[in-house]
This record gives C-alpha cells, sequence and structure tokens, in this order.
C-alpha cells in the first residue's frame, strides 16, 4: 500500500500506482481548505487519477484551490505555476463529489484544451439472455441506475452530447423496433413513422445534438438498409442511403457534422468502412484498411482518429485508424468502441465487462461487471 500527501493529508493510493506517471501530462497541486478540506481534497484527487490527465505533485504545479465553508457552494480557483489567475468559479452541483468532479473537468480544459471526463456519463446495454435493457452509469461504473424505456426489450441507444436526451430502438417484438427518445428526466415518445418499423438499428447524435442519424434495416430484408436523419424529433426527407445492395451496420457523426461513418460488406465474408456526406448526394466513399473484416466506427472529438474493431481468427480488437496517416494501431480484445469526450479514454465492452481504456498508455479498466452480457456503451461528449 501507498500513501500520497499532496495537501498534507495522508490518502491511501493503492490503486492509482500502477497509473504510469508519464500517462498524465500536466501537474496539479491540490490546495482544499476549510471545514470540508478533506472530503474536498479526496474527491479531487479521485477525479484526477481517473481521468489521467493531471499528475498531482507537492509543489511546482499549477494550483488547484477549493474551499466550501457552508457545504453546499464550493468555490474553486485555478492559479498557473507562474501565479497567473486562469479561472474562479463557484459550483453548486448538490454534492461535494459533483463540485469536485466538474472543477476538475474545467482544470482539465484550462490546462490541455480538451473537455474532461470526469462529469460524463455512460449508457449501456445488458442482456439477461431473454430481454435486453438499458443502463447509464458515472464515466468510472460507480452510481449504475436502469433507464425506463417501456419496452420489454431496447438497445442500440444513443445518448446525446450533453447527456439531456437517450435516444433508442424499443423492441416490441422479435423482430420490430421503434425509434424512440427518451429525457432522461421524462418519459419517453417514438420519432418514427408509426407505419414504418425496423428490425435492426444504429443510432448517433450529431455533435450539436440537433439531429439524430439512423441506419435501419426492414426486419426480413436487412440488406435493404438506409440512413435517415430526425430533426427536432421528425424524420426528414433527406435518406443518405437508400436500398443498398449489403447489409450495412454501425454508425458514427464526423466531429464537423458534414458526414457519417458506418460499416457495410464489401464481398463475401469480408467488411469495411465508409463515409458519405450529410449534406450531399455524394456516393459513399470506402476506407483503405489493412484488415478485411472492420466494423463498429466512432470517431473521436477531436477527429484525429476513428476506432473501430477487426475481427479476426483470434477474436475480436479494437482499433485505430488515423486519417492523416492512414496508419492503423491495435488496442486491445473487444468490441462496440465510443470515444470519451476528451478524444483519449474509448469505453467497450468484452461481452462480460464495461471497460475503459487510455488510448495513450494501453491502461485498460473494468468499470462495470456481472450484468450479463453488455454491449453497445454511448458516452456523452
Amino acid at each position: 500500500m501507498k500513501y500520497l500527501s499532496v495537501f498534507g493529508i495522508a490518502i491511501l493510493t493503492a490503486f492509482f500506482s500502477i497509473l504510469p506517471v508519464a500517462a498524465a501530462e500536466y501537474p496539479v497541486t491540490l490546495y482544499p481548505s476549510g471545514p470540508q478540506a478533506q472530503a474536498l481534497g479526496s474527491q479531487l484527487q479521485y477525479a484526477f487519477e481517473r481521468t489521467h490527465v493531471c499528475r498531482l505533485v507537492r509543489q511546482g504545479g499549477a494550483k488547484v484551490e477549493a474551499s466550501s465553508p457552508d457545504g453546499k457552494v464550493m468555490r474553486g480557483r485555478l492559479v498557473s505555476a507562474k501565479g497567473k489567475l486562469m479561472f474562479q468559479k463557484d459550483y453548486q452541483r448538490g454534492s461535494a463529489q459533483l463540485n469536485c468532479r466538474q472543477l476538475a473537468d474545467d482544470v482539465i480544459l484550462a490546462l490541455s484544451g480538451r473537455p474532461g471526463i470526469a462529469t460524463s456519463q455512460i449508457v449501456f446495454a445488458s442482456h439477461d439472455g431473454q430481454r435486453s435493457r438499458l443502463f447509464i452509469c458515472d464515466f468510472d461504473g460507480k452510481q449504475v441506475r436502469s433507464i425506463n424505456t417501456g419496452f420489454p426489450s431496447a438497445r442500440g441507444a444513443a445518448i446525446s452530447p450533453l447527456g439531456h436526451r437517450v435516444a433508442y430502438l424499443g423492441h416490441d417484438g422479435p423482430e420490430t423496433s421503434r425509434v424512440m427518445i427518451k429525457g432522461l428526466e421524462g418519459n419517453s415518445r417514438a420519432i418514427s413513422p408509426s407505419r414504418e418499423v425496423f428490425g435492426k438499428g444504429w443510432l448517433s447524435w450529431s455533435p450539436d445534438g440537433n439531429t439524430l442519424a439512423a441506419l435501419l434495416s426492414p426486419p426480413r430484408n436487412p440488406a435493404n438498409g438506409k440512413i435517415v436523419l430526425f430533426r427536432k424529433g421528425k424524420m426528414t426527407s433527406e435518406q443518405l442511403l437508400s436500398k443498398s445492395p449489403v447489409t450495412p451496420s454501425s454508425l458514427s457523426w464526423s466531429p464537423d457534422g458534414k458526414k457519417l461513418i458506418y460499416a457495410s460488406a464489401t464481398a463475401p465474408g469480408r467488411s469495411g468502412l465508409f463515409t458519405i456526406g450529410t449534406k450531399t448526394s455524394l456516393k459513399p466513399k470506402a476506407i483503405q484498411l489493412p484488415m478485411p473484416h472492420a466494423s463498429s466506427p466512432n470517431y473521436s472529438p477531436d477527429g484525429s482518429s476513428i476506432a473501430f474493431v477487426s475481427s479476426e481468427s483470434n477474436g475480436r480488437h479494437l482499433c485505430l485508424f488515423f486519417p492523416s496517416s492512414g496508419q492503423v494501431r491495435k488496442l486491445a480484445p473487444g468490441f462496440d468502441p465510443h470515444w470519451g469526450a476528451d478524444s483519449r479514454h474509448i469505453a467497450y465492452s468484452t461481452g462480460s465487462e464495461l471497460r475503459t481504456i487510455d488510448t495513450k498508455t494501453g491502461r485498460s479498466e473494468v468499470i462495470v461487471s456481472r450484468m450479463g452480457r453488455i454491449e453497445e456503451p454511448t458516452w456523452t461528449r
């Protein structure tokens, strides 16, 4: 066991000691004060250690100050190592944990220029052998709770970038489903026409959260899949992909909102990745990859890479494709990748576990397990 004293308080750090020091790029020193100092310090350390961007040091780093005299409102400040005030904010999110996680995300954004993931949430599907249900959890897998969809079975979820709404496929029967949207604080409503019922489908929110793209396949003719857009909860006349000669699957928006990427069969026993514009009628463009079986593409929020799955003789593996260089990097065994807001972490499934992986270090962590077969994670941004 190891103990770290970065703000005058000894805290158990056995869990975090396996994190390589080089993995965290920005040194910070914590300065909690007031009657809640120990609780605030513990919460801040946890948030920074689990997000892997900032490294806690005893001195010389940017100063992260936190105080909460009344236990309700927390004042947070970030002062650079040279003494310049970078920001000062008051936080009132209902608990010390949420206040500290929001402060950690704000510090990460100020120092790295990238959003943090400490306040983010992940939605995933869990299968018990008979039906599929949706669940939501915090970025670290804690606070798992069920999403009431009102359907016997639901899957294919896509949580909106800000986390206010979840789109999903509600299954009425073994071969039929409807596209639904649910506010996390309200009821579900159907957005696909009642006369049009789909079997399989994949959903993805645009980066601004205003448009939902859906790749939908008829129950008995999956090769006749199509990509349609829903704006303001209504299906538009824009049908980007219609009557595909092969079976398309998976779906993800580019960060600029100008195109979608999806997977499709390219030949018997082979599949690849394709992009198609969202505002043009151009034909899909194939992405050249060195492996014969590619699926489940997901754009990183910064656009620098695309996560996907390569199916091989020894199982499925997460991979990264870098459009600027055309290079491919293999990460770990697993499937259904979805990027976090920081363009560094990916949530994915191994079947029985929901995991996250730090793509800079290759470190993978189990965040949810013992919930049947876990699939289709989707992460707020």
